[in-house]
């Protein structure tokens, strides 16, 4: 049975408003967490923190052997130990894989291209498309962070970025938001 617009139930604006606000919210956060539970969303969460990580603490390194060193071997040790705290962090924590040798030097070998990509990038970028040397290195670490994240995963799991792999955060539903 269909009630005519007389017979209805009026809400007013502040409660309706309240009642949307409410829904929008339960939502978002059955939203959020199915979001949050997906291991691609999970792995590029963690890929780009354990990256901030590694730039701060080689940053650091480097400050601290540039006061016994050249600079070019301090570079090339904070370097090198970024790489191997990033593999580590990367294996351990945000693709949950076992950290083997074969693994540790495929993981190289990515870094060592990527470096080779984005010195590239960033000379065509300055040479070619004319970007200021002080803002060239910018779209170089986008592209290159995504180059990166696709090499890692598929060093560390062998499977390309976007395969879909089980990860240990449940896949619960989202309907318990409504």
């Amino acid at each position: 049975m269909r009630l005519n617009r007389s017979e209805r139930p009026r809400l007013s604006l502040v409660a309706l408003l309240a009642e949307v606000k409410a829904r929008v919210s339960r939502l978002c956060a059955g939203g959020l967490r199915w979001l949050l539970a997906q291991p691609l969303v999970a792995q590029v969460i963690g890929f780009a923190g354990v990256g901030g990580l590694t730039t701060v603490g080689t940053f650091i390194l480097y400050q601290l052997l540039i006061l016994l060193l050249p600079y070019w071997l301090a570079f090339s040790i904070a370097f090198a130990a970024g790489i191997a705290f990033s593999f580590a962090m990367n294996s351990l924590f945000v693709f949950q894989v076992e950290m083997a040798r074969g693994r540790a030097v495929k993981y190289v070998l990515v870094y060592l291209a990527s470096y080779a990509l984005s010195l590239t990038l960033l000379a065509l970028a300055i040479e070619w498309l004319g970007f200021s040397e002080v803002w060239a290195p910018i779209p170089v670490i986008a592209i290159m962070m995504i180059v990166n994240f696709a090499g890692a995963r598929l060093v560390l799991t062998g499977g390309p970025a976007g395969s879909s792999q089980r990860s240990r955060v449940s896949r619960g539903n989202t309907t318990d938001c409504q």
